[in-house]
This record gives C-alpha cells, sequence and structure tokens, in this order.
C-alpha cells in the first residue's frame, strides 16, 4: 500500500485539490475561504504528492467532520481511516474527547468505512 499523508490545506495546494475535484462540486476554494475565516479546517490526503482524499473538521465548541471524500480509485486502501484518525487528532488538541459525522444515507461506503474507523 502507497505511504498516505494527511496535511492542513494551504494556499500552495488548493490548486492541486480543485484539479482532482468531482465535477459540478468546486469546494475547495470555498472550503479554504471558510478555513481562513476559522470556520473549520480542511484536511487533505496525499499519496506521492497527489491529493486523493479530504474532509474539513469544523471550529464549533463540538466538531465535526464534514464532507469525507475519498477517490473511487484508493478507496479500501486506508485513505478514509486517515482522515478520520487526522479528524480526531485535532478535536483531542482542542480538548475535545468526540468528534460528529455527518453522511448522507446514500453514502454507503462512508458508513463501512465508519464501522471500520
Amino acid at each position: 500500500m502507497d505511504e498516505v499523508t494527511i496535511a492542513v490545506l494551504d494556499l500552495a495546494a488548493v490548486e492541486a485539490v480543485e484539479r482532482r475535484e468531482p465535477a459540478g462540486r468546486q469546494y475547495v476554494r470555498p472550503a479554504f475561504a471558510a478555513q481562513t475565516r476559522g470556520e473549520q479546517t480542511v484536511l487533505v490526503a496525499w499519496i506521492d504528492g497527489v491529493p486523493v482524499g479530504s474532509g474539513e473538521v469544523t471550529a464549533d465548541a463540538r466538531p465535526e467532520l464534514r464532507n469525507l471524500r475519498v477517490d473511487a480509485d484508493r478507496r479500501g486502501q486506508g485513505v478514509g481511516t486517515r482522515l478520520i484518525a487526522a479528524a480526531e487528532a485535532l478535536a483531542t488538541d482542542r480538548g475535545v474527547l468526540r468528534i460528529g459525522v455527518a453522511l448522507e444515507a446514500s453514502e454507503y461506503l462512508e458508513k463501512d468505512l465508519l464501522a471500520r474507523a
């Protein structure tokens, strides 16, 4: 398995993430703007310099992991698990012991992922 690294989205990475967004999604620039305002932290999963997944952790008193996404060809390889672990670590660093996860009912792959995490 390729090594997965997780990093907080920075301005230099916005274009790389944007190029790999699903068609019509256009979420990375607004997500980065919200991060800049202190509303959330955007975590990006990287393999060999390529962004392969992401998630947003709200800056609320009860943080929530939102918009968890992993490229289809990278699912089942630990990317989502690493993103969830990074979100949990971020919450712990803030002194929070629990983090919520928002999922839509149709996101069965992500539900399976949470059962493993």
